[in-house]
């Protein structure tokens, strides 16, 4: 219950590359030119960037950001209620 990822409100993403174009992918990225052009799109839909953290960088990690507030809580989305699988039933507004 401690992390945006247990309530569909945050992802991690990594870019994969295919350098000898054989289809099998060699190198996974977390930063440089596409990276950065992935951030800024994410960043323009709304989206926090764990990259900009001050205490602990997560590059590959993004989240939804509350309407009118910096950053959802933990502690306000357990207190949600949960749907008949046990998920918490949110509202992105």
């Amino acid at each position: 219950g401690q992390s945006m990822h247990n309530y569909g409100l945050a992802f991690d993403i990594v870019l994969l590359y295919d350098i000898d174009k054989n289809g099998t992918f060699e190198t996974a990225v977390w930063q440089g030119k596409y990276f950065d052009q992935v951030v800024r799109q994410l960043k323009s839909y709304g989206y926090e960037w764990g990259g900009d953290w001050k205490r602990f960088k997560d590059t590959p990690h993004f989240q939804c950001k509350k309407k009118n507030v910096e950053s959802w809580n933990c502690r306000e989305l357990i207190g949600l209620p949960k749907d008949e699988n046990g998920y918490p039933i949110h509202k992105l507004i």
